[in-house]
């Protein structure tokens, strides 16, 4: 089963890289406004920030952390808030974050572009998307060529999506299909495939529901899909912080690891803190954390071939991450301490993850 799934095969990470309803905590957003672009007063510098982007169920880990002291058993002072995800990396880049939840597709593409920013863990190396398709007008994966797909934008984590789940099955995104962007949310890209606007559609797999009783029809689920691995909930850092403060990422990344034990082994009291955190009903919540299960990694293990598959994914956005150098986006040595050190073996016995 693919890297991340539950109960997925122990792997040795030796290797050493170097490289639309949300409850904010009070304040929060003024903060985060202000933060973002101010510096840090001396008195408040050893505080730890730690931003995630979207009230997803994997993001569950970061507030776990927050509420059942995690962090605090770390000795650890830790501020928990929400960040949109295009600011995460200059936000880290700025001193005004320490570690940053979100996919690969910003801090890759900040990476590239010269910023100080690494990759220490991933909790999620799948893409929660479907391809989704209007039984009219397209039966089978082979039809969707020459037809029309709506797109939140060309450079955002939709694209990535739609051209992995056609790549696997050799259908070439670009040159065999037409694309329209501009259909923000999932409400937006569903109402295009009702209304005719467009053929496919890549739609959340929380949003299930609403397309199929639309009368949409899902024709890929990347979830399930062996060669659509990327980067979709990464825990990133500075090299500057790993090297000046390595304890501080040690800590951290324990602290994660231990309330993703928690979210996988206490459900109903991990779904309740999901609910107070993300403010979405306990229904969706519930129903979101089935959909994940599979998917949220018991350790967040760092392998060149995870952020090597999410470099090569992210070159229809920048054709420089196809060519560039893996070691450069990582640091698996933090992990692969931690699993020296035992921390995993406590947590879920030492042949079960």
């Amino acid at each position: 089963m693919a890297e991340g799934r539950q109960g997925s095969t122990r792997r040795d990470v030796g290797y050493l890289g170097t490289g639309d309803r949300t409850l904010r905590r009070v304040g929060a957003g003024l903060a985060v406004s202000l933060a973002v672009f101010l510096p840090i007063p001396e008195a408040t510098a050893q505080k730890l920030v730690a931003a995630y982007g979207q009230p997803n169920i994997y993001n569950a880990v970061v507030w776990i952390a927050q509420e059942k002291r995690f962090f605090k058993a770390n000795k650890l002072l830790v501020e928990v808030i929400q960040l949109a995800n295009s600011r995460g990396p200059e936000a880290l880049a700025a001193g005004n974050i320490q570690f940053l939840m979100t996919p690969a597709t910003t801090p890759i593409l900040s990476r590239l572009a010269g910023t100080d920013c690494v990759l220490v863990g991933i909790l999620v190396n799948k893409m929660p998307y479907d391809i989704v398709v209007n039984p009219r007008r397209i039966a089978t994966i082979a039809e969707i060529k020459g037809k029309t797909g709506a797109l939140s934008g060309l450079a955002d984590l939709t694209r990535v999506a739609a051209n992995e789940g056609l790549r696997a099955y050799g259908i070439d995104l670009r040159k065999e299909t037409t694309l329209r962007d501009g259909f923000r949310t999932d409400t937006d890209r569903l109402g295009a495939l009702v209304n005719g606007n467009a053929d496919f559609s890549v739609l959340h797999m929380d949003f299930r529901r609403q397309y199929e009783r639309a009368g949409m029809k899902k024709l890929i689920p990347l979830a399930e899909e062996p060669k659509t691995d990327f980067i979709l909930s990464g825990i990133y850092t500075t090299r500057a912080l790993a090297h000046a403060n390595p304890e501080r990422v040690l800590g951290f990344l324990r602290a994660m690891s231990e309330a993703t034990h928690f979210l996988l082994t206490h459900k109903d009291e991990a779904l309740g803190i999901a609910v107070k955190y993300s403010g979405r009903p306990r229904a969706e919540i519930e129903e979101s954390y089935r959909l994940h299960l599979p998917i949220i990694s018991k350790v967040p293990w760092v392998t060149p071939e995870a952020v090597g598959n999410s470099l090569r994914a992210l070159a229809i956005v920048n054709s420089k991450a196809g060519e560039a150098d893996v070691k450069r986006f990582f640091n698996a040595s933090f992990v692969a301490k931690l699993q020296r050190d035992g921390l995993f073996d406590a947590l879920w016995g030492a042949d079960n993850y």
